[in-house]
């Protein structure tokens, strides 16, 4: 995977928002890790204890997707990122390229 040290400002802000991703994405998990836990020790399905706790019995499916989304988007963004250097798209806006 990527992520160099870089004094350029653009560059920064990309490297904040993956940490941000990764962020979103690992809590989603430690929460879905933990209705699946409390769910099986009170006996009942995830989706269930989603809408005893929530009134949303599709919390826990959507969770799920979430999570795996967010994780995709995160490398589908890094992934363009590294293909297309940040300071050299930069450069050629500004050059009127």
């Amino acid at each position: 995977m990527r992520h160099k040290k870089v004094s350029d400002p653009l560059a920064n802000a990309c490297d904040i928002w993956h940490i941000r991703q990764m962020e979103n994405s690992e809590n989603i998990r430690v929460l879905i890790d933990m209705i699946d836990k409390a769910a099986e020790e009170l006996g009942i399905a995830p989706a269930s204890l989603c809408r005893s706790a929530t009134g949303n019995p599709r919390l826990y499916p959507r969770l799920l997707i979430r999570a795996e989304t967010t994780r995709a988007d995160f490398e589908r963004v890094a992934n363009w990122i590294d293909e297309h250097p940040l300071r050299d798209r930069r450069m050629k806006s500004q050059n009127g390229s």
